[in-house]
């Protein structure tokens, strides 16, 4: 179905901003699964993106940060979370609020 020429134009955003919002999921379920690595295309499906090529931006972001090794095995690009990264702040804030909602539930069980 087209869309209108407003529409088109109000879902554009710059270049730079591209794969941002999903950066951080990427980057946590690289961290997470870090004992294995992962397409593009998987990654894409894993985490529900919108496009795999926001997904590509984000992993090579993470690339440039050392976080993420990216290597083609039989002609695949696979991403692999860099043993001993760190989460952005933004997450490790978002774990530990995580961390005490799950020690919270812990203290009501008993």
């Amino acid at each position: 179905m087209p869309i209108s020429s407003d529409e088109f134009e109000k879902g554009k955003t710059p270049s730079s901003d591209r794969g941002s919002s999903v950066k951080p999921k990427v980057e946590k379920f690289l961290q997470e699964n870090q004992d294995k690595a992962f397409s593009t295309k998987e990654i894409f499906e894993e985490i529900g993106a919108n496009s795999k090529a926001t997904v590509n931006t984000a992993v090579r972001k993470l690339e440039e940060t050392g976080k993420v090794k990216r290597l083609s095995v039989d002609g695949i690009i696979y991403n692999r979370w860099v043993e001993g990264a760190a989460l952005s702040s933004e997450d490790e804030s978002e774990e530990e609020e995580s961390e005490e909602e799950e020690e919270d539930d812990e203290d009501d069980e008993e």
